[in-house]
């Protein structure tokens, strides 16, 4: 089961479960199997802390905006 297939599973128990994937392949190669649905996040390597803080931050506060 790969990171995707768990988070799916996991919403499918927790529908509202909000979902950041963090992975060291380009953005263009982890979405290749379609796109992030509602409440997911793609957070790629290398990032700062600051750039981890601000996803977590915008996501708890249930904003779709961008972090910059």
């Amino acid at each position: 089961m790969n990171g995707r297939q768990l988070a799916e599973a996991a919403r499918a128990l927790r529908p509202g479960l909000k979902v950041l994937f963090i992975t060291g392949y380009a953005e263009s190669t982890a979405l290749s199997h379609g796109h992030l649905g509602a409440g997911m996040r793609l957070l790629a390597k290398p990032f700062t802390l600051q750039a981890l803080a601000g996803h977590v931050r915008t996501m708890l506060a249930g904003s779709a905006a961008a972090v910059p």
